[in-house]
Parts: C-alpha cells; sequence; structure tokens
C-alpha cells in the first residue's frame, strides 16, 4: 500500500483559501458587508476545525451538533452582528455556497482527470494533481450559480412584496396597474412637495382625452407644451411640470397630472392616497411589462 505524506501547513492553508471564498461570496450574495480581516477571521476558525482531522482515534468534533455549532461560529466572527432573519439567510448563503463550492469541485477534478483508474491511491493522485485548477474552477461555477440563484430570489421577493396592484381614478377615468415600490424614485412635486408616481404613458393613454394625449406626446417629443390648447378643459388644472436628472440630461421635465386620487392595495388592505402626482414617462419601464408604475418610497407614509 503507498504511503501519502500530508503537510499540516498546506490542509491548513487551503481551508483558509477556501473558507475565505465562501465567507466572501456568503456576504456578497446576502448583501452583507464585512472586512477583509473579519473574513479572515472567520475563515481562521473554519481553518483551524480541519485540524481536528489528524487527531489520533475518532473526534466527536466532526459530530454534526459541533459541525453546525463551528458553522454558526465563522459567520458569527465574519458578520455579527446581525438581526436574526438577516444572519439565518447568511446562515442559509453559507451552506449554499460550501455545498455548491464542494461538489463543483470534486466534479472539475474527475473531469480534468484523464486516468481510468478508480483506486483510492489514484483518488488521491487525481486531488492532488488538479485540486488548484479544479478550484478555479469550482469557484467560477460556484459565483455564476449562486449569483443566477441570487437573482431568481430577488426576482420572486420584488413580486411578492415589492409590486403591489393600484387604481388611478382621474376626471371620471378609472386605471389599474401594478406597481412597483422603488426606493430610487425619489421625485416629488416642486410646488406643493407631493410624492410622485411615474407612470407609462402607455398604461394612460386609453383613458387620457386627445387634447392631453396630444400635448404629453408633443412635450416629449419636443420638450414644449403648447399649454393654451388647454385652457377651456378641465384637465389643465391638473397639469404639473416635475423637474428631475437622468443619465445624459440634467435639466429635464417630467409632465405631471393631479389625480383625484390613488388606491394602493398591499397585504389585504386598500390605501387610499389623494396628495400624489403622477408623473407620464413615454417609454416602458421594462421589456416584460411586469410593471407600469414607480412609487415613491414614502407614499405609503403620506397616505
Amino acid at each position: 500500500m503507498q504511503n501519502y505524506i500530508v503537510y499540516v501547513d498546506q490542509v491548513f492553508l487551503s481551508n483558509l483559501f477556501i473558507n475565505y471564498l465562501i465567507l466572501w461570496l456568503t456576504g456578497l450574495f446576502s448583501e452583507v458587508k464585512s472586512s477583509f480581516f473579519r473574513l479572515m477571521l472567520g475563515a481562521a476558525a473554519g481553518s483551524f476545525y480541519s485540524l481536528a482531522l489528524f487527531l489520533p482515534g475518532p473526534s466527536p468534533l466532526f459530530s454534526i451538533p459541533l459541525k453546525l455549532l463551528f458553522s454558526l461560529f465563522m459567520i458569527l466572527i465574519a458578520f455579527a452582528p446581525l438581526p436574526k432573519p438577516r444572519f439565518l439567510s447568511c446562515l442559509g448563503m453559507f451552506y449554499l455556497i460550501s455545498f455548491s463550492l464542494g461538489g463543483f469541485l470534486l466534479g472539475f477534478i474527475y473531469f480534468l482527470n484523464n486516468t481510468a483508474g478508480i483506486t483510492v491511491s489514484q483518488d488521491l493522485t487525481a486531488i492532488k494533481v488538479y485540486f488548484w485548477p479544479g478550484l478555479l474552477l469550482a469557484f467560477l461555477a460556484a459565483w455564476l450559480a449562486c449569483r443566477a440563484g441570487a437573482q431568481i430570489l430577488f426576482r420572486r421577493f420584488q413580486r411578492l412584496h415589492l409590486q403591489v396592484p393600484l387604481k388611478i381614478y382621474m376626471a371620471g377615468t378609472e386605471v389599474e396597474l401594478t406597481g412597483l415600490i422603488d426606493t430610487g424614485n425619489s421625485l416629488t412635486d416642486p410646488l406643493t412637495g407631493r410624492p410622485v408616481i411615474i407612470v407609462e404613458y402607455r398604461a394612460l393613454s386609453k383613458t387620457l382625452p386627445e387634447k392631453v394625449k396630444k400635448l404629453l406626446e408633443s412635450g416629449f417629443t419636443e420638450n414644449k407644451f403648447n399649454v393654451r390648447e388647454l385652457e377651456t378643459n378641465s384637465w389643465a388644472t391638473r397639469l404639473r411640470l416635475i423637474p428631475y436628472r437622468s443619465l445624459g440630461q440634467n435639466n429635464g421635465f417630467l409632465i405631471g397630472l393631479k389625480p383625484d386620487r390613488v388606491e394602493v392595495y398591499r397585504e389585504e388592505q386598500m390605501i387610499v392616497i389623494e396628495k400624489v402626482i403622477i408623473g407620464v414617462y413615454l417609454k416602458s419601464f421594462n421589456s416584460s411589462h411586469t410593471y407600469q408604475a414607480l412609487l415613491h418610497p414614502n407614499l405609503l407614509a403620506v397616505a
């Protein structure tokens, strides 16, 4: 039987590197900030734990309760203090990344190995030869997989918690659409300070009078407003101009309309909002058209 020499320092350093990658990815996809020093301390704690492998005889340190305890210890060192939900999220992400990275690592090692042997000695040789190339490929694969998974979970969270149905009532008309609570929307009416709901023109156009639609379309395309056309129209009192900044344009104006009221449906409750302005946006927010309005983050508080 062939003997193998295992160097403790190599085991410690390789585990330190892997643990750091796992903790770094955990913080990245859980959106929890930490420092290089704390991540390294957490990784070092896990590396010292791995050295228990060299203790003679069966060790209780590798029992399932102690494995869970050391995982908690690593998360606490790297990211504490955290609220309980965020801590559990970090712990779940830690295990997801650990299992993904370990599975990808073994898979790539055997994929890169071009020998046909199935003996223990040949397996150990393959791991020794292809460990670092396999780890690099496993890291890239785990990063891509976790990134895709995090995006899927975020879209699901967005759909369940940030997207809300709403109705806009204006001059006897009613529009039903889906809105997204957007923390990036800080627009307010400069005259009244009312928050602005930005709505796609496409979602409103069917309920607007022809003169109003003509005014809105000319305002977007020509950056001028023929307000006199509405002097005898009740919609003239609803018109607002909302200054805004966007990419490549510092001094733009968004045409706004004052609704009679807006009803927002959230968590099986209807919230009626009257002090609000509807900003009309000519383009679409996203290609899938899953929402047609961007709600001001303080909108529900105003109600």
